[in-house]
């Protein structure tokens, strides 16, 4: 007896989840390249990361809603994956300055 196994998923689908990664690990490197120059070399100051962190949290949870209520594609994916990418660097900050150590 041979089983023939079918995706569950559509390719679209997962193309999309693919897309989505792919933005977040690459926008979360391009953020914490950005964030960690002025850092070092204090050439500016950077906002509070307690409010960036808000912020992306809200965007962040709302695409989330949009995404699990509805088909999730690229033009979802693509932003969940952006703004995913800049909570994950600006988490870092905020948790340390809401502990005490910055």
């Amino acid at each position: 007896m041979s089983a023939h196994i079918e995706p569950t998923d559509k390719p679209s689908k997962r193309t999309a989840w693919l897309a989505s990664t792919a933005t977040s690990v690459v926008t979360a490197g391009i953020a914490f390249g950005m964030w960690g120059s002025p850092t070092r070399y204090d050439e500016y100051a950077l906002p509070d990361s307690r409010l960036l962190l808000g912020a992306a949290m809200l965007a962040y949870l709302s695409l989330l809603f949009v995404a699990a209520r509805g088909t999730f594609t690229m033009w979802i994916a693509i932003p969940l994956g952006i703004v995913f990418g800049f909570l994950c660097v600006v988490a870092i900050p905020a948790t340390l300055t809401l502990i005490g150590w910055q």
